[in-house]
């Protein structure tokens, strides 16, 4: 045939091809039907019943009268024959992974469990307490004993589908890879921070003071939550600190003196990235926070000396430091993993905060060289 002829119905093959992938489809002893439409009705409702809305209305295949169908999203949906609390029942169950071992979702009112399936074809239950008191993670360390790199994974592995079959997927690879799972801790700090005069502010004079910066020492909690199995998270603190400022301008006929002191809880919210290395992990992170300032007094004092007389007055009548404050943040740094589960890290971090409901009051920038622990 032309080479012409078969670049053609190549082209034309690829749509009707497209179509059938992307449709329900139900698959029966003698019959195989794309483009059906499958009616969802839940996890548990699915794991009973093949429901397909047809001309005549609604009808219902069980287990033992349909193999297989598959959603148009990708999902799959198997008949096959499990024990479930000691009782044998067909069933239809949702394959979550498929390969060297094949990961399968069951689910009805009342259970909710998982069947790993190898080479023998044998479905082995894998629920969150057997009946003999082992937990899956137990049974899990057994199933996959061949692969030690999986070790560390299976204890941080949660009862979750996500989790699982991001498991088994590691496990058909023999993959070594940090596996994300929500982290928690302290953290210390260690920060330089400085105040900032924004465009128009009032009074004047504060132009004329050179604002020192202000060595502080803060401490807190925070969390890592991983995103989707990922190796993104988002990454949030809270954390409390203080810092004092005391600035002078001294000239032939005035003294001007300012000072503020403040205590702050800050609440920055970023998303993270950790580099996916074994021990130690680099990681950078960016996003927003928002400071409440619990405490912000500041004073700001002229005295003009007029021959014998000094007069003292107040240059401003309300606080210049904000009561609240929002702003970015963004940082970059090292963690080293202790075991499979605790770690410390440092951290090089950068933030900018100006006042939320007071445009006219001065803007905080703080340089951070945070340390912390995770548990």
């Amino acid at each position: 045939m032309n080479p012409k002829k078969y670049l053609l119905l190549l082209l034309l093959a690829i749509p009707v091809f497209s179509l059938f992938a992307q449709n329900d489809y139900c698959y029966r002893d003698s019959s195989y039907t794309a483009g059906v439409k499958l009616i969802d009705g839940g996890a548990a409702r699915n794991s009973r019943l093949c429901q397909i809305e047809e001309l005549t209305g609604r009808v219902s295949y069980t287990p033992a009268e349909v193999k297989e169908y598959g959603f148009k999203d990708g999902r799959i949906y198997y008949s096959k024959k499990i024990r479930c609390r000691g009782d044998s029942l067909q069933v239809f169950l949702l394959r979550l992974v498929k390969g060297k071992t094949n990961l399968y979702y069951y689910r009805d009112p009342d259970v909710k469990t998982f069947y790993l399936e190898k080479d023998s074809g044998i479905l082995l239950e894998l629920p969150r307490l057997g009946i003999n008191g082992q937990k899956f993670r137990a049974k899990l360390a057994d199933l996959t004993a061949d692969c030690p790199a999986l070790a560390d994974a299976v204890k941080l592995a949660p009862y979750s589908d996500k989790a699982l079959t991001e498991l088994v997927r590691r496990y058909n690879g023999c993959l070594l890879k940090p596996f994300p799972f929500l982290k928690y801790g302290l953290s210390f700090e260690y920060s330089i921070s400085n105040l900032l005069l924004p465009s128009g502010i009032a009074p004047e004079e504060m132009k004329q003071l050179r604002l020192p910066s202000s060595v502080g020492f803060n401490a807190g909690v925070f969390a890592d939550i991983p995103l989707a199995m990922t190796q993104f998270s988002v990454h949030t603190e809270l954390s409390y600190g203080r810092s004092s400022y005391a600035a002078n301008n001294l000239t032939s006929t005035a003294d001007m003196d300012f000072i503020a002191n403040i205590s702050s809880l800050s609440l920055p919210l970023m998303l993270r990235y950790s580099f996916p290395s074994k021990r130690v992990r680099p990681f950078a992170n960016a996003g927003a926070i928002a400071s409440l300032n619990l405490r912000n007094e500041s004073k700001f004092y002229e005295a003009l000396r007029e021959e014998n007389v000094i007069t003292v007055s107040d240059l401003i009548s309300s606080t210049l430091i904000p009561r609240y404050q929002a702003g970015a943040a963004a940082g970059a740094g090292l963690s080293l993993n202790l075991n499979y589960r605790n770690s410390v890290f440092l951290e090089l971090r950068y933030t900018y905060e100006q006042g939320v409901f007071n445009p006219g009051t001065l803007n905080t920038s703080v340089i951070h060289f945070i340390s912390g622990i995770n548990f």
